[in-house]
């Protein structure tokens, strides 16, 4: 990965700071390491898919895109649902080096991935679940004040997943593409029963071949019923809409 290291870092840098995102050397070098890493890996370890490879910084990029919403000004406690190959859970915590960090994976494999790279980084105050989110609803419940998902699952769904874990006044973040005001549309009993409202809207252009993204940021403004979250799987079968 040597071979492209200067110029990709230096791409980075510079297409962040065009997003009104300035991050330092250290911080740069960092996000250079980690799409090095998610490289690597994704060729020996199938973390990600083959067609997926050349796309990774233009993931670092959608995933850091979320602080340009300023909802990780003032805040400590962070979970991240679906982390996958670390999007945008690492890419958030190199920059925000002081939130206390918890990436839900279930996926055995990927969740050794993130537990190397954060090693490898010399990340701390992270930890790495191995468990369904359904399970951790139960366990930690409304413990985070913001939460971020990353081609999870619907809107709705989603909801249901993270907003039991979610502290009143607390935000959720979800990254989507172009049909995002399908989703929105359907997740309106979904916010009624589970105590929640969208409170903004931002149009992402990163400038390449994922063209325009969009970031929903959430806000619970009430408790969850108790009876949230449902059994293992129930919210995909039987979504509330």
């Amino acid at each position: 990965m040597k071979r492209h290291q200067g110029e990709s870092t230096k791409d980075i840098a510079r297409a962040l700071n065009k997003m009104g995102i300035k991050i330092s050397k250290k911080e740069t070098g960092l996000l250079q390491r980690y799409e090095d890493e998610v490289e690597r890996w994704a060729r020996t370890h199938s973390i990600v898919s083959r067609s997926q490879i050349t796309k990774t910084k233009e993931q670092i990029l959608d995933s850091l895109s979320a602080l340009k919403t300023g909802c990780f000004e003032s805040v400590n406690k962070y979970l991240d649902v679906g982390s996958g190959a670390g999007f945008p859970a690492i890419p958030i915590k190199i920059i925000k080096r002081e939130l206390d960090a918890t990436l839900v994976e279930p996926a055995k494999k990927k969740a050794v991935f993130l537990r190397n790279v954060i090693r490898v980084l010399g990340l701390d105050r992270v930890e790495v679940l191995p468990v369904r989110i359904e399970t951790l609803g139960k366990k930690r419940r409304e413990e985070y004040e913001i939460i971020t998902s990353k081609a999870l699952s619907s809107l709705n769904v989603l909801c249901e997943y993270a907003f039991p874990l979610l502290k009143v006044g607390g935000r959720l973040i979800a990254y989507k593409g172009k049909k995002y005001s399908e989703e929105v549309k359907e997740t309106g009993r979904a916010l009624e029963v589970l105590g929640g409202v969208i409170e903004s809207v931002m149009e992402i252009n990163l400038q390449g071949k994922e063209g325009k993204r969009y970031i929903i940021v959430i806000k619970k403004i009430e408790n969850t019923p108790l009876t949230f979250p449902r059994r293992d799987g129930i919210a995909k079968k039987r979504p509330l809409i």
